[in-house]
């Protein structure tokens, strides 16, 4: 896009006269930045407009005691400068990338007088800094509240280098186990990081390691080494990430120590007791409670807790995306704990244990980590196949068992699928080998059940149980899928059939069945038609650029769509009242719709060269 289309399609600029769009265009410049690049700001005078294009900015103050606080992140389409243009004063934030991204820079000496002799643009601006105070004023509100009620404010924001530990601890990976041994007793620390002759990161001794891979086998401390028991090629994190990066690295990943490096080597070492000692009232507690709660009545009081953690993320500014990751590892662990708990009620009435193993499966937006709040249920349960003289038995144990899950969930604030995607219905519990049987029939002869079956399953993703099912059974659908390649061809017919235009005198538009559900189709079917695992959305995106489908131009514009898609999610808005909006608001749902249109048009082409007909 052209600086004059930019221009044009911008709430403020698009009420100026052509020549002053012209003056605009010759003086500007297009800028790129990175993560943690000071832009402007920070009590240093500011010369010009900054329109994001694309990425984020972030707003950073520093307290007296020089802590950094990140106030608001910005994304494509905001602006800054304005208060310094009209005030002249020192822009008293610090405005610093918060993501690889690009600017378009306007000074201020061609700025004002093209808007001093523009009303329309005058009023324009005069709107969107209204609606800047506003947010300020909101945000203040919220704070105000939030240490009202006694709740740290900043945990998400804090950066891992105010609460990382700088004396690591470090040995060679010759270092004895038993010496290794000695110096986390004298330090009373549970890991050591192990370092390689250049001084680089070789891996990470936890006391976990020690006791599952020399005490469990009972190998002689004195003569094994590190080398032999150390976690390869650790998670490294910067010391500028934030809190939540590094809470959602832990909790991903299940561990709780992540050594800190920058370009010239190790910096310090961040652990989970780390985190929980930086606030009182943060995402740990919860995490903890949910963990050691010993009845589904003190899982059910939690339900609150989880969204507070939700309006806090969003009123801190974190991505829509990192967001709903969040909230999905918390739907995950309470899944997790309300099985575990129905598993003993089962056993404590006489149903003894799980009479095969079995994987528990989320489905829907649950399963592609993308639900910013308690969503239905959609979920399935594979099981291991029986033996022919229990089979019967093992079919009503988990007929029990996933009605009283249904029960549960539902208790906690999952609603029961309308539609009855649920364990709860026998078409969604199965034994493995029928599970393969179906699926496969659901490819070679798809009616319309079948394909709406597909699309609710194929975004499945295990969270409990045998893990090993899940996988065979993923690797089941890819192998027919790319083996039936007709199927996606009539998955993608099914897509482009449905409406994806954008009309202006329609009264309401539902983003959801008009918007994301062909973006996120569009994703699956090309993520299938290549092979590729993924199930998140952005990480299809991810993988499909990397698999070199996508071009980076590309990827920018889709990943920039799908921000914004899930930006309305976490906002709560699936309808928009078309007649209600502002000129900003609806060249934003334009690019929408262009960037999702242009998407589904990439995927119709790429079928259309294997000879379909679309």
């Amino acid at each position: 896009m052209s600086i004059r289309e930019i221009l044009r399609q911008n709430r403020v600029f698009s009420k100026l006269p052509e020549e002053s769009i012209v003056s605009l265009e010759q003086a500007a410049r297009l800028i790129p930045f990175g993560e943690h690049d000071p832009l402007t700001g920070g009590g240093l005078p500011v010369h010009a407009i900054f329109l994001i294009l694309k990425g984020y900015v972030r707003t950073v103050i520093f307290t007296e005691a020089d802590e950094e606080l990140t106030l608001h992140f910005y994304g494509p389409g905001d602006m800054f400068g304005w208060t310094a243009m009209y005030s002249g004063a020192r822009d008293f934030p610090m405005w610093i990338g918060a993501e690889k991204g690009e600017l378009l820079m306007l000074p201020h000496d061609v700025v004002h007088p093209a808007i001093r002799s523009s009303q329309p643009s005058m009023e324009e601006v005069n709107r969107y800094l209204a609606e800047r105070l506003l947010q300020t004023y909101q945000d203040l509100a919220a704070e105000t509240s939030s240490s009202a009620k006694g709740v740290d404010r900043y945990p998400l924001r804090m950066k891992v280098g105010d609460i990382m530990t700088t004396d690591v601890v470090t040995c060679t990976a010759e270092t004895t186990v038993s010496e290794a041994a000695r110096r986390m007793r004298e330090r009373d620390i549970g890991s050591l990081v192990v370092m390689g002759e250049r001084h680089e990161i070789r891996g990470i001794l936890t006391d976990k390691d020690m006791v599952t891979r020399v005490l469990a086998v009972r190998a002689n401390p004195d003569t094994t080494t590190v080398e032999s028991v150390l976690t390869d090629k650790p998670i490294v994190i910067t010391r500028e990430a934030f809190y939540y990066e590094a809470l959602l690295s832990m909790m991903n990943q299940k561990i709780s120590h992540l050594p800190v490096a920058d370009e010239k080597g190790l910096t310090g070492i961040v652990t989970m007791k780390d985190l929980l000692d930086a606030k009182s009232h943060h995402a740990l507690d919860l995490t903890c409670r949910i963990e050691q709660a010993g009845q589904l009545q003190d899982l059910y009081l939690l339900a609150d807790r989880v969204d507070e953690l939700a309006d806090r993320m969003k009123e801190e500014g974190m991505r829509a995306a990192d967001i709903c990751k969040v909230i999905a590892d918390y739907d995950d662990r309470i899944h997790r704990r309300i099985l575990h708990m129905i598993e003993n009620e089962l056993q404590q009435e006489g149903y003894g244990s799980p009479p095969v193993p079995y994987c528990w499966l989320q489905m829907g937006s649950g399963g592609r980590m993308e639900q910013p709040r308690r969503t239905d249920q959609d979920n399935a349960l594979i099981f291991r196949d029986p033996p022919e003289h229990s089979r019967l038995e093992t079919e009503k144990y988990f007929a029990v068992f996933a009605e009283k899950a249904a029960l549960a969930l539902e208790s906690f604030g999952f609603p029961k699928c309308p539609g009855g995607v649920m364990a709860s219905n026998p078409v969604w519990r199965k034994p493995l080998s029928v599970w393969k049987t179906e699926l496969a029939e659901w490819i070679l002869q798809p009616d319309m059940q079948g394909v709406r079956n597909l699309t609710i399953f194929l975004d499945f993703r295990p969270i409990y149980g045998t893990f090993e099912f899940a996988h065979e059974l993923r690797l089941h659908v890819l192998y027919l899928v790319q083996n039936v390649p007709g199927f996606l061809h009539r998955l993608l017919t099914d897509d482009v059939n449905s409406q994806l235009h954008l009309g202006w005198f329609e009264r309401e538009l539902d983003l959801k069945t008009r918007l994301g559900v062909h973006f996120v189709n569009a994703l699956r079917i090309l993520s299938l038609k290549h092979g590729l695992p993924q199930v998140n959305s952005l990480e299809r995106l991810t993988a499909l650029t990397a698999a070199g489908v996508f071009r980076q131009e590309e990827f920018e514009l889709y990943r920039e769509t799908y921000e914004e898609l899930m930006r309305y999610r976490v906002e709560g808005i699936r309808k928009i009242e078309l007649g209600e909006v502002s000129k900003g608001e609806r060249q934003r749902i334009k690019g929408l719709f262009h960037a999702t249109k242009d998407l589904q048009a990439f995927m119709v082409h790429a079928f259309q060269l294997e000879g379909y007909s679309v």
